[in-house]
């Protein structure tokens, strides 16, 4: 199975009664804003506990937290006790957003927010927008091209790898996604009746869905229009949307933006793994042509780690040496899974050790149960792009470094996963089962599709990360057990429930295909029909 290339969990925190989000200035300052920008972006961030979660500010770093009087504030130091958050299914709608310290609930009034014991109202209740989702290429193959947008939104094909040919799949409910530019992230994917396709930056709340579904004839996917019921077609020349009887199917392949490729280095000093010839060390993260690793599946929840550069392949020894190899036996196959303490561990299997550096800085492995051993931070390698704003900087003259054009940074999206949404389903015991519980209770026996538990597992069952990639490597290729929706759907309007009867849930069940990226493994038989408010724990 592919690894997706998923961004890490990023929303608009939105006053059901107000319609408004939750924004933070460079200074700190919070209040309220009608606008959608980027200073009204927020990260989830994880915690070890399973219980409480980080709200920080995209844009400047800053935790809410609750200063020494009580008071809602901000701060750029994580560790203060009162930076920690819960969520609780509102009545109202949405969600209530408690502090783990102080037990009040974030409230708004007009620009005002503050903390409140009450939850008797609107005021109270809020609802996570989510921005971020799964990136892919979407090709071709037909053509041997690339959709992409330009800095104006306008659509085109290329034969091009870049920045600007990434888009990004997010979750709405129902098993259909909102598909917006990776670059310019203002861009939405959308189609009208008449069959036009084009970009927007208005939703509207139906041209902007879409649905993705393995092909008839298995080569690719079709994506189409859900309120249209067109597919989304090329004809060499322009792009737009037809019934079947109007035109052929126009199949597409959906790739993963880094199209598996990382940079792999030591979590503690940054050194990278890097080779030359037959040799393998570590450098300098001062590095400027860093190696480039293409992580292929071997089967059995292992991978191989490739130079292309080189042609060679990372290897080790049962003595603990590491060396390249320029074929696949036992000793190329690796196992990710992920610390405790963050970053990742890279295991031998054949040999039952783990890869670290010794004292000399030189890379070998160590037994498994070695607790000196190093964790390793697996960096993406993301196409080269440029935003409009960094074009218009260039044209002042103003010189634009490699780092003005990195990517969003991507994560293990462990907050999720930490709270009980996981891969696998929702985790019995977890503070995910009692929000499950809490919410089909209010809603009368049902989970409400695109609702703040759907919401949530989607992205926990989408995102993996490196435990949940390995899990899905071993159980095989399907990625199931999400719930259907993310939060576009609350925007959308959806109001579907799934109905639990006698305590457990409905056996009417659909397995969701995710990642996308992963989409030749899908089974032809376990197709998503869009049946709304069905949905597998």
């Amino acid at each position: 199975m592919p690894f997706p290339c998923m961004e890490s969990p990023r929303c608009f925190i939105s006053s059901i009664g107000h319609d408004v989000r939750l924004e933070c200035d460079s200074s700190g300052k919070l209040s309220t804003t009608r606008k959608r920008m980027h200073w009204a972006e927020w990260k989830i961030v994880e915690l070890q506990s399973n219980e409480n979660v980080l709200l920080q500010s995209a844009s400047h770093g800053h935790f809410l937290y609750l200063d020494e009087a009580g008071q809602l504030s901000s701060t750029k130091d994580e560790k203060i006790p009162t930076c920690k958050w819960s969520f609780k299914p509102s009545p109202h709608g949405g969600l209530f957003i408690i502090s783990a310290s102080s037990q009040k609930n974030l409230a708004c009034y007009g620009k005002d927010v503050y903390t409140s014991k009450n939850q008797s109202g609107a005021r109270e209740s809020w609802k996570l927008e989510f921005l971020s989702g799964e990136l892919c290429f979407m090709s071709l193959p037909e053509f041997d091209k690339r959709l992409t947008c330009d800095v104006f939104g306008k659509l085109s094909a290329t034969t091009k790898w870049k920045g600007w040919e990434v888009w990004r799949f997010i979750e709405i409910g129902g098993g259909d996604v909102i598909i917006t530019s990776w670059t310019h992230k203002e861009k939405v994917l959308c189609s009208n009746g008449e069959g036009h396709v084009f970009t927007t930056e208005k939703e509207t709340g139906s041209g902007e869905m879409w649905r993705v579904e393995r092909a008839p004839s298995d080569d690719g996917v079709v994506i189409s229009s859900v309120s249209h019921n067109r597919r989304l077609g090329f004809d060499g020349e322009t792009f737009f949307t037809a019934n079947a009887a109007e035109h052929k199917f126009i199949n597409w392949h959906l790739e993963a933006a880094h199209k598996h490729k990382y940079h792999v280095s030591i979590c503690s000093n940054g050194e990278r793994i890097e080779c030359g010839g037959m040799e393998v060390f570590l450098s300098s993260p001062k590095n400027k042509e860093p190696q480039e690793w293409l992580f292929e599946s071997a089967g059995d929840g292992l991978v191989t780690l490739f130079s292309s550069r080189h042609n060679k392949y990372l290897s080790s020894k049962s003595n603990g040496e590491v060396a390249l190899a320029e074929s696949i036996s036992g000793d190329e196959h690796w196992q990710i899974n992920e610390s405790k303490d963050g970053g990742a561990v890279i295991l031998s299997k054949v040999h039952g050790r783990k890869l670290s550096s010794n004292d000399k800085k030189q890379l070998c492995t160590v037994l498994e149960n070695d607790s000196c051993s190093s964790t390793w931070h697996l960096g993406p390698c993301m196409p080269e792009t440029i935003t409009g704003k960094q074009m218009w900087i260039k044209g002042l003259g103003i010189a634009v470094g490699a780092a003005a054009t990195v990517a969003a940074p991507f994560a293990v999206m462990g907050a999720v996963g930490a709270m009980g949404f996981t891969a696998g389903g929702i985790a019995s015991g977890s503070v995910a089962a009692g929000m499950m519980s809490a919410e089909a209770i209010a809603a009368g026996g049902g989970v409400v599709a695109g609702g703040t538990v759907a919401t949530l597992q989607s992205i926990g069952a989408a995102g993996l990360g490196f435990a949940g990639t390995s899990a899905a490597l071993s159980a095989g290729a399907l990625v199931g057990g999400s719930i259907a929706g993310a939060t576009g759907a609350m925007a959308h309007g959806a109001k579907e429930k799934v109905t639990l009867e006698g305590g457990e849930q409905s056996n009417k069940k659909r397995w969701m295909k995710r990642p996308f990226c992963d989409w030749r493994s899908w089974s032809p038989n376990q197709e998503m029909q869009g049946e709304s408010g069905t949905c597998c724990m």
